[in-house]
């Protein structure tokens, strides 16, 4: 069959696995286990260039919009990443001493990259608006019931601790309606006094014994562990 090249929808991704080749982007897994490489067409869609008639036939067969998850509350608006985002989302990067810490040269490539590659089927990555304000990001990755979070707040004057708290709150509320999850893991760098703020405020509890070492081009940075046990399982 004749090479083809077809997007490939993020919501037929399961997970993204490093590729083998330095000219490569990424190998993603499907939701019927199969396996492709992908790329980032310049419109921010995931494609695959293939002759294997099965996946072929697999991806024509579930071609779907992509749409970007929404969580609204007051003035509140979370919603998905996408390209519109990467002048913002490479500023935040540029300020953020653990950004720093991991900085290589063509950093805004990073970011497209960590942008195209966010949603899949079991993870995405919001920015946090306040009042039409951004103000910080929110990730998630699920892995056998257990909910892997990421919280980072960089506008701290254009959100409230107790409207952070609500945006936790409501991101929680959203992920325990659409996953199975038996337990939520958020992990905040020590240095971040305004997340722990926040999460001290929430429902999560802090983990006393959690000592967690994140390395990086320069050394490894702390952080500190916030769970959240959902009950009646």
């Amino acid at each position: 069959m004749k090479t083809r090249k077809i997007i490939v929808p993020r919501s037929i991704i399961k997970k993204h696995l490093p590729h083998p080749e330095f000219y490569g982007e990424s190998i993603v897994e499907l939701a019927n286990d199969m396996a492709t490489d992908v790329y980032t067409d310049l419109d921010g869609s995931l494609f695959t260039e293939t002759n294997n008639e099965k996946l072929i036939h697999y991806l024509l067969a579930n071609q779907m919009i992509d749409y970007p998850t929404l969580i609204t509350a007051d003035y509140l608006l979370l919603k998905s990443i996408s390209l519109e985002d990467a002048k913002q989302i490479h500023e935040w990067f540029l300020i953020s001493p653990f950004r720093r810490a991991q900085s290589v040269e063509n950093e805004i490539d990073i970011v497209y990259e960590y942008i195209s590659h966010a949603k899949t089927i079991n993870s995405d990555a919001l920015m946090i608006s306040n009042k039409d304000i951004p103000v910080g990001l929110f990730g998630y990755t699920i892995i056998d019931h257990v909910g892997i979070l990421s919280f980072e707040i960089y506008n701290h004057s254009a959100i409230t601790i107790n409207e952070a708290v609500q945006s936790l709150e409501q991101i929680k509320h959203h992920l325990l309606l659409e996953f199975n999850l038996h337990r939520l893991v958020l992990h905040v760098f020590e240095y971040d006094h305004f997340v722990q703020t926040i999460l001290d405020l929430s429902s999560f509890k802090k983990n006393q014994l959690a000592v967690i070492l994140v390395p990086t081009l320069s050394g490894a940075m702390q952080q500190v562990e916030y769970a959240y046990e959902v009950k009646n399982i």
